[in-house]
């Protein structure tokens, strides 16, 4: 992320709804402001899952909103999403499950939801800040 937003030759499209205090949403706030007008506001983009934070003015990628593409939904809505019935029969969506949007403690909360929703299944839940090997999908 930091290598991407600091080059004028990056492109980042954001899709739906990013709460405030996430990178989207604060990336969200810099649109419509030219890269001229960046390098001379105060502040930087906070990352907290890597303990980073990028200087507003050294932001110089383009920023652009794709409408229509939003998979936004609440907790109540991806615990519906994840575990669900057919038949009478319990079902979940997915083994494992990654957490990627959200503040960390928006996160935490839905993983402990998830745990408190599984039944006697195995599930793992990973979270951005949860350095681990690569995953083979």
């Amino acid at each position: 992320m930091p290598t991407i937003v600091r080059s004028s030759n990056s492109l980042i499209c954001l899709t739906g709804f990013s709460g405030p205090s996430s990178v989207a949403g604060q990336l969200s706030q810099l649109q419509g402001v030219e890269q001229s007008e960046r390098r001379r506001l105060r502040g930087s983009i906070q990352i907290e899952s890597a303990n980073l934070d990028i200087p507003i003015r050294e932001i110089s990628c383009e920023l652009t909103t794709l409408n229509g593409y939003s998979g936004h939904a609440d907790q109540t809505g991806l615990l519906h999403w994840l575990f669900w019935s057919f038949k009478g029969e319990s079902k979940r969506t997915a083994p494992c499950i990654f957490i990627q949007h959200g503040n960390d403690n928006e996160r935490k909360a839905l993983e402990k939801a998830i745990h408190e929703r599984n039944g006697k299944e195995p599930i793992v839940v990973k979270l951005p800040s949860q350095r681990a090997h690569k995953y083979k999908l």
